[in-house]
């Protein structure tokens, strides 16, 4: 017993004699839980509550296990008193010696359904009569086919052992340029095999600039750009300065003030050009298309009307009445869109076009100026 680990369970042990450090080996050996922190009043106390308890059954067992030893010990030495027993001789017939009948041998041998199956070997009689055979070295051949001996050579087992395969070098084809044939064979041989998989996806940061729309920086800058560019025209285009000192462009004549533009005649509207090399942002009087297309649609609208009354007239299906202006007016008010044009815009248009259909050209059509 060793005296430093297990002295604790002797009779005479005694933790107050002991020291703090051997007390804690001790509560850790069974497990007990300490902080550390204790005095050895308080490691005393837990040894008393929790250790001896168990020395009883601690002593118990410490005895059967020497008991154990005891005995194995003693098996041991009986076992190596024992002689062993001499080689059996084989039976060998001989003029010489007297002729022994061997007797038969069993062996058992246990089935497939756990019955056991008895054997008996029975030897061959020797004759003397068989001259060709050499007495000496003649001996006793069993039935049996446990006693034939294995011819299986003996080989270490330690590990698998492959056949060693000839691999004759591939030749390549005639036919064959592409690059794949010429390293296939280095691929199918398991020794050239590669040691992981390659990772053929393309990195995070290709993936980032493919993705990325390039010059970036550069569109926004140039939007800024044009941004600012076209607010300042704007700016410029309200008070943009005058063309020349006629300031009439295509017949349309303007009202300037200091060098500006303040308005133009009726049909014309000011236009300031931001692209001029000589004279950036001046303002010019040009012809109002959307004014000209409405005065044209007008006055188709107001032919119309008048070709339809006239023809009223002249068939005796009508009076003359609705050839007046102001009944004209009147259906051309219904026939036109309501948000068209304002009351503003739709006299003027009317006027604009009761002046050109009254042209010379338009004699067809009879129209009584009365209001």
């Amino acid at each position: 017993m060793d005296s430093y680990k297990d002295y604790y369970m002797d009779p005479g042990f005694l933790p107050q004699k002991v020291t703090m450090a051997r007390l804690r080996e001790i509560l850790g050996e069974r497990n007990v839980h300490y902080t550390g922190s204790e005095k050895k009043a308080e490691l005393v106390e837990l040894f008393n509550k929790h250790v001896k308890p168990l020395i009883p059954s601690l002593r118990e067992k410490e005895q059967e296990l020497e008991n154990y030893r005891i005995k194995t010990e003693a098996e041991l030495a009986r076992s190596t008193e024992r002689k062993p027993k001499p080689p059996r001789k084989s039976a060998v017939a001989s003029s010489e010696t007297p002729q022994t009948t061997p007797k038969p041998s069993r062996s058992s041998k246990r089935t497939s359904k756990g019955k056991v199956k008895v054997v008996v070997n029975e030897p061959e009689v020797v004759s003397e009569e068989s001259t060709d055979v050499d007495s000496r070295t003649l001996k006793v051949r069993s039935i049996a086919p446990e006693v034939v001996p294995d011819l299986t050579p003996k080989t270490n087992d330690k590990g698998r052992l492959y056949p060693e395969l000839s691999i004759s070098k591939r030749v390549k084809e005639e036919n064959s340029t592409s690059r794949r044939e010429a390293v296939a064979y280095a691929f199918r041989n398991p020794n050239y095999m590669p040691t992981r998989q390659i990772n053929r996806q393309p990195s995070p940061e290709l993936i980032k600039s493919q993705t990325k729309p390039r010059g970036v920086k550069t569109a926004l800058m140039l939007f800024f750009v044009i941004l600012m560019i076209g607010a300042y025209a704007q700016i410029k285009m309200e008070i943009g300065f005058c063309d020349g000192p006629s300031n009439a462009v295509g017949g349309g004549s303007t009202e300037s003030e200091k060098g500006k533009i303040t308005s133009c005649d009726e049909g014309f509207v000011i236009k300031s050009s931001s692209i001029h090399w000589l004279k950036p942002f001046t303002s010019r009087c040009i012809l109002d298309l959307d004014w000209e297309y409405k005065i044209t649609k007008y006055t188709e609208l107001l032919k119309k009307i008048s070709a339809e009354e006239t023809g009223k007239v002249e068939c005796g299906n009508g009076d003359r009445e609705g050839l007046l202006f102001q009944n004209i007016v009147t259906l051309l008010r219904q026939k036109k869109l309501p948000s068209q044009d304002t009351e503003e815009n739709f006299k003027k248009l009317a006027q604009t076009a009761f002046k050109n259909l009254t042209d010379p050209k338009h004699i067809d059509v009879e129209i009584v100026d009365e209001r």
